[in-house]
């Protein structure tokens, strides 16, 4: 594996003791896939534990948030889901309720899950939103970026907001809003809109509008579904 064994070498030359890290696929990665096949000297964590583990250093800092919050548990079996709830149960006005779904029939959400199978992967993400609706949720929160990515579509179908988890947690501590702007663009229905709302992005990188207008329509075939490449 060149890419995960250069990736190794330029974070060590920074001679940490811990490298932190944000998605799931980075612990199966650097856990599963190389364990034992390069040393690394530091120790890996995802950064859901690390700040779980610190909780009481920051816990009186947490602003109220009211909200009923639905967890997408669906984190590769790593537990990384436990450190979450340990870090929104923790928040002021905060509920956490229970949802009914389909969270270990695969890694994440997305390509490399239930892809081959786009009928079940479709059926997975629609119980995964009526049950946060059942359960009264205000917020489905998701874990993983790639989860995220397939369902915060729904939101403009389902009477609930999906967030990460980890802009939940900022907007607790005070932090400035991070725009969902991945999101923001999955919410468009028109092709126009998405390249309107991108221009300044679109221009400045001196891409070609013509072009993207015959990329986009088969990147987002399916997008309503939660079924898209993109």
């Amino acid at each position: 594996d060149t890419l995960g064994s250069k990736t190794i070498d330029k974070m060590a030359g920074f001679q940490p003791n811990k490298v932190l890290h944000w998605c799931p696929s980075c612990v199966l990665e650097f856990g599963e896939t190389v364990e034992g096949y390069k040393p690394y000297p530091f120790d890996f964590q995802h950064i859901s534990h690390y700040l779980a583990d610190r909780l009481d250093t920051f816990r009186e800092k947490l602003r109220p948030v009211p909200q009923r919050v639905a967890l997408h548990r669906h984190d590769a079996g790593l537990a990384i889901d436990k450190s979450v709830e340990t870090l929104l149960g923790a928040i002021p006005e905060l509920e956490l309720v229970e949802l009914d779904e389909h969270d270990h029939w695969a890694y994440t959400c997305g390509p490399g899950a239930l892809s081959n199978v786009p009928a079940l992967r479709e059926q997975a993400h629609q119980h995964t939103m009526q049950s946060a609706v059942d359960a009264g949720a205000d917020v489905l929160a998701t874990l993983y970026h790639t989860c995220h990515r397939d369902l915060c579509v729904f939101e403009g179908q389902y009477p609930v907001q999906v967030r990460n988890w980890t802009a939940i947690l900022a907007q607790a501590l005070g932090l400035p809003e991070h725009e969902d702007r991945y999101k923001q663009m999955k919410l468009h229905t028109e092709i126009s809109a998405v390249l309107e709302d991108s221009r300044e992005f679109i221009e400045a990188n001196k891409l070609d509008m013509s072009s993207l207008r015959e990329m986009l329509p088969p990147l987002l075939e399916g997008k309503d579904k939660g079924l898209s490449l993109w």
